[in-house]
């Protein structure tokens, strides 16, 4: 809606004190004014200029003034200011008190402060001015938030002696080192100037600014950044991609055995070990241990068993088949990536079955002696075996040691053990 403005009863003007367009759109400001007809002669022309105002210009008669350049009039011998052709348009007859201004594809060095100047003849000559007292429509040019940027300064506390930012430039990927403290920059166009805030998924990350501050980056900081600029006239948003590289950790150990008994093969569950740990597989199982390490870049691993490294393992796969004791011992993997590494030992234990000495003169003898006979019987497993003695179909162990004349007795050797079986006495009584 207009506003009606008069300095006194022979001159008023009714228009928007200011406006909006849109940059590129076009906008039609309705204009009314009325003015003491009896300065007007009775078959001059009203001439209407509409003038844009400059604050530290100087107040100029277009009839006049050579170079007082209106941006639309009804002077035909007139020329208007050059930005203003086929872009400015006064419409309606200026006699009967038409000033409605018409602008077509809006521009931003459009945007001030316009006032209507009306002459005729050498007494009817009047400026409607804000200054004193009359409306002058304020054209506004807005613009929907444009080249919405960011860039990115990293600091690296680390560095002995330094640590100045290091600016780079518009990016939409960003990757910075654990530790690091990383600022995001955004920067956007717009008229009126947009509003900046930053979201980090569907959540809003700070403070609504230009400026994301990431302290001592860690890898929960890594993700996909938005900067979102927005005003009441549009939004729009760009995003980055953080990415924290950081040195091998967490590493931990994935285990899957599969058993052999005889001609059958049973899977076995899969399992976690943590670092340190103790794992216990059969002879003739096989065994799959995967190293995994959390750290970016990817870490390479490496096996070692002992002092001695393994050759060509599985990426991080230890693959071990048809278990014996020899593959017991401390199996260390280690994580490497340009960051650093990490390392984590388990230890590795073969149990078997009881089996004959592997001395042949150890194995089950019996031999008489004059005051009886002496079975000897030798065996070893992991863990070691207990050996039970049957006599008379009753079996006889060392707990139970001493049946009459019958004594068992036994004696271990790590996992070797090696049973007596004692008769003392008659041999006619012998079992």
């Amino acid at each position: 809606k207009g506003i009606r403005s008069q300095g006194g009863m022979e001159y008023s003007i009714t228009t928007s004190p200011s406006v909006y367009v849109q940059r590129g759109s076009t906008i039609y400001i309705p204009c009314q004014f009325t003015y003491y007809r009896g300065h007007l002669s009775r078959h001059g022309t009203l001439l209407a200029y509409w003038l844009k105002y400059h604050p530290l210009g100087f107040l100029c008669s277009p009839s006049v003034h050579r170079n007082c350049l209106p941006v639309a009039t009804n002077d035909q011998n007139k020329e208007v200011e050059p930005s203003a052709k086929d872009h400015f348009y006064l419409l309606g007859d200026p006699k009967k008190g038409n000033c409605s201004l018409f602008i077509r594809d809006a521009r931003i060095e459009d945007e001030g402060q316009y006032y209507l100047r009306i002459e005729e003849g050498s007494i009817l000559k009047f400026s409607f001015l804000q200054v004193t007292g009359y409306t002058s429509p304020y054209v506004y040019v807005i613009e929907s938030p444009q080249k919405v940027n960011i860039a990115v300064s990293i600091q690296d506390l680390r560095q002995s002696g330094s640590s100045e930012w290091q600016r780079r430039g518009e990016v939409d990927r960003v990757e910075a080192e654990e530790g690091n403290n990383v600022n995001l920059i955004c920067t956007a166009d717009g008229r009126p100037p947009p509003n900046l805030s930053w979201m980090k998924g569907n959540q809003e990350v700070g403070k609504p600014a230009p400026h994301l501050q990431l302290r001592e980056i860690g890898p929960e900081d890594a993700g996909k950044y938005q900067c979102l600029a927005n005003h009441q006239y549009g939004s729009l948003k760009t995003m980055v991609e953080v990415i924290v590289q950081y040195r091998p950790r967490m590493l931990v150990f994935n285990t899957s055995q599969t058993h052999r008994r005889g001609s059958i093969l049973t899977q076995g569950c899969s399992k976690e070990l943590v670092s340190d740990s103790e794992l216990t597989a059969q002879e003739g199982d096989s065994l799959e241990v995967f190293c995994k390490a959390d750290s970016n870049p990817p870490a390479t691993t490496s096996w070692v068993k002992g002092d001695s490294p393994l050759q060509n393992p599985l990426d991080n796969q230890l693959r071990l088949t048809n278990l014996t004791v020899a593959d017991e011992g401390v199996y260390v993997c280690k994580a490497t990536n340009v960051l650093g590494d990490v390392q984590r030992t388990f230890q590795l234990f073969v149990t078997y079955a009881p089996k004959l000495s592997r001395s042949r003169q150890k194995n089950t003898t019996c031999s008489y002696h004059d005051k009886g006979f002496l079975c000897i019987c030798t065996l070893h497993a992991k863990p070691p075996p207990q050996i039970e003695w049957e006599v008379d179909g009753e079996r006889i162990t060392e707990e139970r040691g001493r049946r009459g004349n019958l004594t068992v007795q036994a004696l271990g050797q790590k996992n070797e053990v090696t049973s007596t079986l004692n008769w003392t006495g008659s041999l006619d009584r012998a079992p």
